[in-house]
């Protein structure tokens, strides 16, 4: 059974790549226009969609309806000012969407629509999951996708959400970084990483990419990694390097009333000749030109700039980066020395400016082990493996890491509201933590980031609220203790998994049943509850278990065996339904928009098919007109009048594709198609017939040859044939004489036969002739040779050493055996 293949998606804000795991390995996958990667770039027509590299190659012309830098607003709500700040370089118009996120107003099959940016992002993933089953020949249903470090709960969800509309299954949201670290880790031999026992390889990762810098610092050990730290400037890329040389060279060029700046289309080309010009200084040290032609007005832009002046200009941009770098060396406890490797992701780390801060931060030179394009797709399509059961992997483990600190508060009728951080930053990821409550009513827990500055939070600190419906006091009045398991998925995501309500049911005198709580962090770590039960408490109070990791068995025992002798409580275990209200879409709208989706692809198929009928016409077209007239092809196999109808009916044909016929129905060009076939079909079938029939002629008679040649050999008395009978002989000489006859009868009709005729007879005729002459005579060519008789064998005579050592053991005998 063949292994279904998963793959790993580096989802950029430019672009995206796809690494796929198969049984040979880890391998990116090339899309339909031969590429390694595929722009995030989502357009939309009067007719269908494009996605990818069609939809970037048409920018120019569809500006207004072509969607791009949508990975930085995926999640956010509209009144986030980093929607506001985004707004300022995407020349499409935001809007609120009913739901009160991001949406693009744009011009699609003739109407206005404002699409949320989780539908853009599904329609990408849709793209992308073609691309995939286009080049692996099957279905893909599984991935994992890389994210951002800085990527919020509500982001982390909106992302899985687009991953449910698009109909794709993610195994795993992975850092990133993190992905890098599993693609540099993995394929280390056991000499690279240091064993348990001993410190650790502490590995740095930059991350700098088209719209934001991440760097984080690894622990390795052999087989498995610990993310120690990261930080990250989420509004620093290349692009804003871009922006800035832009800005500049277009100073000296814009004039009162035009300028490039207000212009979409002249921004949008200036902004793509600076990423050419920025790539090429990273290689140069002299002034380089940058040209682009009809800019604006119809003025030709012209201007140089050197790398010097380029460093001088982005200053303040470097200085970002010099902070950013050192922030994580300060906040993973290492110095300079700690660091064995820094590796480098993504294209804008290939800036010299960015190596030579890097090396200064980090008191090395950066590796180039990793490509710097492909690591991060490479990394997520291994841990996709991992987690897939279809693949064995060499065994690898990953601890990530929650780069934002969460903290938790509560209130409800009655209750007194409180707040605590139950996950600091830095904590690992996955895992999971019991807290215990105590409430004689239903409460209500609210989740939140507990430093709304850093990052891309601002007004999105608020992660999700959890309602725990069912509590109730005890029998007489007082609270009832409630345990609460909160967790940090694989995802990033923050859960509440259950809450329990541990209701006292009376005393007994049975032996007592000693429970315990523990929660598994899906990692090697176990929390165990600590805290201890206050049972006579009649007001509200909140305990968080500390203690994580270590058992308490013995303490168990122990108090088990203290109060063997008195009565014990029985508690009876109650779940309690917890209503969530997350930035998650619900059921309903997924399965709407997942129909949505459906019904823009149907669109899409219907529009491929009628531009390939098109397409398919067009071609014909061209390529029949030019072969009737071609001597050495249809030209001498058509009637003069039917040639003439043809190409008249071509030429209509061709004029009517670009004019009228350029928008219409897909049966119209079949119809034409199939007419202008029908003209043609007679002469190329006569050309396959006048070519193929010769050929089968020429098989049938060496095959007569062969046979005739045997037939000789026979008469001339040759010993390979001199066990034939006379029958068989005579029987292959009649045969091959009516066969000769027939061949030679038919082939003066083939030969006198005109090209624009069809032939008498055809080459199956010939083959089925030899077929059925072959499968009479072979019996006789190949008829083998008797066997020669066997000697009779000589009688032992008696007396010879040879008889006693060769002589068979008698009855009851032993034989000595070596």
């Amino acid at each position: 059974m063949a292994t279904t293949p998963v793959i790993g998606i580096d989802f950029g804000n430019e672009s995206c790549f796809i690494g796929v795991a198969r049984a040979g390995g880890i391998e990116v996958i090339i899309n339909d226009y031969s590429q390694r990667d595929t722009p995030s770039f989502v357009a939309l027509t009067s007719k269908n969609r494009m996605m990818g590299t069609s939809a970037k190659n048409q920018i120019i012309t569809n500006i207004s309806n072509t969607v791009f830098a949508f990975k930085r607003l995926l999640g956010l709500r509209f009144d986030d000012p980093l929607v506001a700040e985004e707004q300022k370089h995407l020349p499409q118009t935001l809007v609120a969407t009913p739901e009160g996120e991001v949406g693009f107003r744009v011009w699609y099959l003739g109407e206005e629509a404002v699409l949320g940016v989780r539908q853009i992002v599904a329609m990408l993933l849709t793209k992308v999951k073609d691309i995939a089953e286009a080049a692996l020949e099957c279905k893909v249903f599984e991935c994992v996708l890389a994210v951002p470090y800085f990527f919020t709960d509500a982001q982390r969800r909106a992302l899985l959400d687009a991953a449910a509309i698009a109909d794709i299954q993610v195994l795993r949201l992975l850092n990133e970084p993190s992905a890098a670290a599993v693609a540099y880790g993995l394929y280390r031999t056991s000499t690279d990483l240091p064993n348990a026992e001993q410190p650790p390889r502490h590995v740095a990762f930059v991350d700098f990419g088209s719209s934001a810098l991440q760097v984080a610092i690894s622990a390795f050990h052999k087989g498995k990694v610990k993310m120690l730290a990261c930080t990250f400037d989420s509004s620093l890329g290349g692009r804003s390097f871009d922006i800035a040389i832009a800005h500049q060279l277009a100073q000296g060029f814009n004039k009162p009333g035009s300028d490039v700046t207000k212009n979409k289309r002249s921004w949008i080309r200036l902004l793509a000749e600076v990423d050419k010009l920025k790539r090429q200084m990273s290689a140069n040290i002299s002034a380089l030109p940058v040209n682009v032609e009809c800019l604006i007005d119809e003025r030709d832009f012209a201007a140089k700039m050197k790398r010097s002046e380029m460093e001088e200009l982005c200053a303040p941009l470097l200085e970002r980066v010099e902070r950013t770098l050192r922030r994580c060396l300060a906040e993973s406890g290492l110095k300079q020395e700690d660091i064995s490797e820094i590796e480098l992701i993504g294209g804008s780390t290939r800036i010299p400016a960015v190596k030579t801060l890097i090396e200064q931060v980090f008191g090395k030179p950066p590796s180039t082990t990793l490509n710097q394009d492909e690591c991060v797709a490479r990394g997520a399509a291994i841990m996709a493996a991992m987690l897939s059961p279809s693949f064995k992997v060499r065994e690898f483990s990953l601890t990530d890491l929650q780069p934002y600190a969460i903290s938790l508060s509560w209130g409800g009728e009655d209750v007194e509201h409180g707040e605590m951080e139950v996950f600091p930053k830095f904590h690992s990821v996955p895992f999971s933590k019991i807290l215990t409550f105590f409430r004689k009513g239903p409460f209500v827990l609210t989740a939140r980031y507990a430093d709304p500055d850093v990052g891309q939070i601002h007004k999105s600190d608020t992660i999700s609220q959890f309602h725990i419906q069912g509590v109730k006091p005890g029998a007489q009045g007082e609270a009832q203790k409630v345990k609460v398991k909160v967790r940090l998925n694989l995802h990033g995501v923050f859960q509440v998994v259950s809450a329990t309500m541990m209701e006292k049911q009376g005393s007994s005198q049975s032996t007592s049943e000693v429970t315990s709580e523990t929660a598994n962090a899906e990692t090697e770590s176990m929390e165990t509850e600590t805290s201890t039960e206050n049972q006579e408490s009649s007001s509200d109070t909140t305990k968080m278990d500390t203690t994580e990791g270590e058992s308490q068995e013995g303490d168990k025992t122990a108090a088990a065996a203290t109060q063997s002798n008195h009565p014990k409580q029985i508690v009876k275990a109650v779940d309690l339904h917890v209503d969530s209200k997350t930035s998650s879409f619900t059921q309903q709208q997924i399965q709407e928009l997942t129909e949505r989706e459906a019904g823009f692809r149907s669109v899409d198929n219907q529009e491929r098919d009628r531009i390939d009928s098109k397409n398919a016409l067009e071609e014909f077209v061209l390529n029949i007109r030019g072969r009737v007239n071609d001597s050495d092809d249809l030209e001498a196999y058509i009637e003069p009048n039917v040639r003439d109808e043809l190409v008249q009916m071509a030429d209509s044909t061709e004029n009517w594709l670009y004019d009228e016929g350029e928008d219409c129905k897909k049966n119209e060009y079949v119809e034409k198609l199939q007419h202008l076939q029908n003209l043609a079909a007679p002469a190329q079938q006569r050309k396959r017939d006048h070519e193929s029939t010769p050929r089968a002629a020429e098989s049938f008679a060496a095959s007569l040859n062969r046979f005739k040649k045997a037939h000789m050999a026979y008469h001339a008395g040759d010993a390979a044939y001199d066990h034939w009978t006379p029958e068989e002989a005579k029987k292959l000489e009649v045969a091959l004489a009516e066969k000769m006859s027939w061949l030679d009868a038919n082939m003066s009709r083939v030969r006198s036969t005109l090209k624009t005729k069809d032939l008498p007879i055809k080459a199956a005729a010939f083959l089925s002739e030899q077929q059925a002459f072959e499968s009479s005579m072979n019996p006789v060519l190949n008829k083998p040779k008797p066997q020669p008789p066997t000697p009779p064998a000589e009688a032992a005579q008696p007396g010879k050493p040879e008889d006693a050592a060769n002589a068979t053991p008698a009855a009851g005998e032993k034989m000595d055996t070596e």
